[in-house]
């Protein structure tokens, strides 16, 4: 909230959860009830109609408990580009930052702000990184080459 307030920039949020009332409430006290939309739980079946309507997707993790991040997969699979965050964890296997998307320092409410504005900005980038982010998940992140590289690496255990 901290990264929109003050900017033209529309944020839909979706999921629900212990968190969502008072993201509520704070979205009211700072007056972004016109920016922030929150759409609650989307049904499976209705979430790649979301990635694709998205100009991008943010995955804001600020610990590294968000280990991988399924959701940015789903959102580059459908060619839309990502904002991450540079924590060491695996995000960074899936976003490869300033080709399928751009990355900021966690916590840091104006990179974020910033990294939207400039996707927000640019057509022509959100294309580029989308196209690339949707060939990155077609190369190494389909159920066939995830398997294919699991047995690969449960072999090179087994030589070992």
């Amino acid at each position: 909230l901290e990264a929109v307030a003050g900017t033209d920039l529309r944020v839909v949020v979706a999921g629900d959860g212990p968190l969502r009332q008072s993201l509520s409430e704070a979205i009211s006290r700072r007056g972004l009830g016109r920016q922030v939309l929150l759409v609650g739980r989307v049904g499976e079946a209705e979430v790649p109609a979301y990635y694709q309507a998205a100009d991008y997707f943010v995955f804001p993790s600020t610990t590294p408990a968000e280990m991988f991040g399924i959701s940015l997969i789903e959102s580059m699979g459908c060619g839309t580009p990502v904002i991450t965050t540079s924590l060491e964890s695996g995000v960074r296997e899936v976003n490869d930052a300033g080709v399928t998307g751009l990355e900021v320092p966690p916590s840091d409410p104006g990179a974020l702000r910033a990294a939207m504005r400039q996707m927000a900005g640019d057509a022509e980038l959100r294309a580029r990184m989308g196209q690339a982010g949707r060939r990155r998940v077609e190369e190494r992140f389909t159920l066939d080459r995830m398997v294919e590289r699991h047995l690969e690496l449960c072999e090179e255990v087994i030589k070992e």
